[in-house]
């Protein structure tokens, strides 16, 4: 393991879970900062929020303490009334550089936008927001409604599926990863540390992790694995996002003394705003390029145009139909 570590030290941040799977879960939030250590001071639509109430902390193996402003958990949510960066998500964060581990290269913050039924996962698209400046996310959301059934499978629940270990709502990747946590189950007889696992189920340690590794060796993707099927769901949003970033303190120009100063107190700070900029959604839907009304009318239109047939046809037809069977079954 030394040996390998002095190779490629990247491969600490995925051995490390492996050591935190020996401490229970509340041990792990423990050594992860928490919202005063991070937040000076957080907003919404202009109002402070309550950084310890408004904005819920948990934990992930491979990311730490994370938090989460309108958390699923949360029975209060905010609602998006206005657009606008006022009126969006604002908060001043330290980055606590002085406490970065020796082989972290990179000071800044990971920022996620995600809806608030979908879990956030280690390699989910993120936004680094580095100290000293300001970083802007421009958001705007898309929705898809796909159909199913005999129109293409989709999934509408997670127990549609053969397992599901996240929390929220269906997404294909949390799908993958519980295929490949049943695999890693499967042949090491424990869960890979880095991801959710089933209720019970002893997470690996490093006396597993070379079995736990070998998974992916040998079998590859889970996307590529006919045994693991994971369709679309069939309700689902995505964000687009226009990231910026600029120091906060050009706005001190020409003043050389002005800035110096501001970038001696945002030497450790991140000014992060999260807003839509017009209140507009796009809605992508499918629908059946020909259902049953339609085909009655294209029927009713071709029979009309081909043949001379109508409604007043169809009644003459019914009433010829009734005075056969009259004749034939009464003689009259």
């Amino acid at each position: 393991l030394l040996e390998d570590l002095v190779l490629k030290p990247s491969l600490i941040t995925d051995i490390v879970p492996f050591f935190l799977a020996l401490l229970p879960p509340e041990k792990q939030s423990e050594i992860s900062w928490d919202q005063e250590d991070m937040f000076e001071w957080a907003s919404f639509e202009g109002r402070e929020l309550d950084v310890k109430k408004d904005i819920v902390k948990w934990n992930a193996a491979t990311l730490g303490n994370c938090f989460t402003f309108n958390h699923d958990s949360r029975p209060d949510k905010f609602p998006l009334r206005y657009a606008g960066e006022r009126e969006g998500f604002r908060a001043l964060m330290r980055v606590r550089q002085d406490e970065y581990l020796d082989w972290i290269d990179t000071a800044s913050l990971l920022v996620f936008v995600h809806s608030n039924t979908e879990t956030v996962f280690g390699e989910s698209l993120r936004f680094q927001a580095i100290p000293g400046g300001e970083t802007t996310l421009k958001i705007s959301q898309t929705l898809f409604k796909r159909l199913g059934g005999k129109f293409g499978a989709c999934v509408e629940d997670k127990n549609e599926v053969q397992s599901y270990y996240y929390e929220g709502e269906y997404t294909t990747d949390g799908c993958l990863r519980s295929c490949y946590q049943d695999a890693v189950f499967e042949a090491c007889e424990c869960m890979d540390p880095r991801f959710p696992r089933k209720e019970g189920v002893n997470s690996c340690d490093m006396s597993k992790r070379t079995c736990v590794v070998k998974i992916t060796e040998e079998r590859g993707d889970p996307s590529n694995w006919e045994d693991c099927v994971c369709p679309l769901p069939c309700f689902n949003g995505q964000y687009t996002v226009r990231w910026s970033q600029r120091g906060d303190c050009s706005r001190h120009k020409p003043n050389l003394d002005l800035v110096a100063e501001c970038q001696r107190n945002l030497t450790d700070n991140v000014l992060i705003s999260v807003h839509f900029p017009e209140l507009i959604q796009q809605t992508f839907k499918e629908e059946p390029k020909m259902d049953f009304n339609k085909f009655m009318s294209t029927l009713g239109g071709l029979l009309g145009a081909l043949c001379g047939v109508c409604f007043i046809t169809f009644i003459e037809f019914g009433f010829f139909i009734f005075r056969v069977v009259s004749v034939i079954f009464f003689g009259k």
